[in-house]
């Protein structure tokens, strides 16, 4: 079966969502335990509650995406690296949630 996948207008994959799946091994020896274990962690894709009215998608890219529940609307918090992933982040949410309109977007870092 092929690895999900999400895929930019041109067809060629952005992102691989299964690509750190190899993380779920045993650490190598020449690794670090610690910041293999943190890898395993942030290697787990979906959304993920973090207090009532505030969720993350994880796994969609390098960064993650902060969702908050506003009055009107999605606050999102560092909508990812580029179009796609943040478009598949936000179906993700909305699919899942119910669909609200983004009525805010934060950065906080490149």
């Amino acid at each position: 079966m092929e690895a999900p996948a999400i895929n930019g207008p041109d067809g060629n994959v952005v992102w691989k969502i299964d690509q750190f799946d190899f993380l779920q091994a045993d650490a190598p020896g020449t690794v670090n335990p610690s910041l293999w274990r943190q890898s395993q962690l942030v290697s787990k894709h979906g959304l993920f509650e973090v207090m009532d009215g505030i969720w993350q998608v994880r796994g969609y890219d390098l960064s993650v995406m902060s969702i908050i529940r506003g009055d009107t609307g999605w606050i999102i918090v560092d909508p990812l690296t580029n179009i796609e992933t943040a478009e598949a982040a936000l179906k993700l949410v909305n699919d899942t949630l119910g669909e609200r309109p983004v009525t805010a977007v934060l950065y906080t870092h490149s």
